[in-house]
């Protein structure tokens, strides 16, 4: 039997859309499954304690909404990637584990796709494997420096982007993060899954606040004329971008400045 149930919360004092969770009972009563969940996502840390301590698992499975997806995700995943510190605290001393039974429930992401670093911290502390699937994002700088000296691999291709991490990187326009992954030998020209490159990554999505980012990327290394996925030089892919004859002009003048003929 499955119950859905609307929730209400905030976090960093920012509006998100209620998460919906779907709560399984198969072994638990249909109010206490529902408290556990709706407790785990709000970070009501008192029901929670008291719902654990009444007899509900503490890897009690739920699902949250996320964008257009439901994720079927335990108690400490929901919490983690709702950025409940406290709850996440008190699961864990319950016993929950970040590691994962299911490969599909990665729970080391959501707690990073949380954006909290003491909750990363905490997964990491506890045994939570950085290594294994995608675990990294590069939104939050402090996260993925965090883990970057932690030791996850700074030349694996994401299995769900095919991007490397550096490039993840880019697309976030993470300096600390671009600085942490080059300061661990990774090439700056490396290619991706699909054969695209720092670079030509951060040319295809340039926008007037991330051209910087261009000229950041030429001073650490990158080649202005390696060759971009679809065959063309930098300069020959700036002249086909969808952009302002100025941008363009400003992007090819980074380019020529660094060695780029054509």
């Amino acid at each position: 039997m499955i119950f859905l149930v609307g929730l209400a919360c905030s976090r960093d004092e920012q509006r998100r859309p209620a998460p919906q969770v779907e709560i399984d009972l198969l072994n638990y009563n249909e109010a206490d499954a529902n408290a556990a969940a709706r407790a785990a996502a709000t970070g009501d840390v008192a029901t929670l304690r008291a719902l654990l301590d009444k007899g509900v698992a503490v890897d009690t499975y739920g699902s949250i909404q996320a964008s257009i997806t439901r994720m079927r995700l335990p108690l400490l995943a929901i919490a983690a990637r709702e950025g409940q510190v406290e709850v996440v605290r008190l699961l864990l001393a319950r016993g929950a584990k970040p590691v994962d039974d299911d490969p599909e429930v990665r729970q080391m992401l959501h707690a990073v796709v949380g954006g909290k670093l003491e909750i990363v911290r905490l997964f990491v502390e506890a045994g939570a494997n950085i290594h294994g699937g995608r675990t990294f994002s590069f939104q939050d700088p402090e996260i993925s420096v965090y883990l970057i000296e932690r030791g996850i691999n700074v030349t694996a291709i994401d299995p769900s982007t095919g991007h490397t991490p550096l490039i993840l990187a880019v697309l976030q326009d993470n300096r600390p993060g671009i600085d942490a992954i080059l300061a661990k030998k990774a090439n700056i020209n490396a290619r991706g899954k699909y054969g695209q490159h720092a670079l030509e990554t951060a040319l295809e999505f340039v926008t007037e606040r991330t051209e910087p980012l261009v000229e950041y990327l030429l001073e650490r290394g990158a080649s202005p004329s390696l060759e971009t996925s679809n065959g063309l030089t930098p300069i020959a892919h700036v002249e086909k971008m969808n952009r302002t004859d100025e941008m363009k002009g400003r992007l090819i003048a980074m380019l020529r400045a660094r060695g780029a003929t054509k």
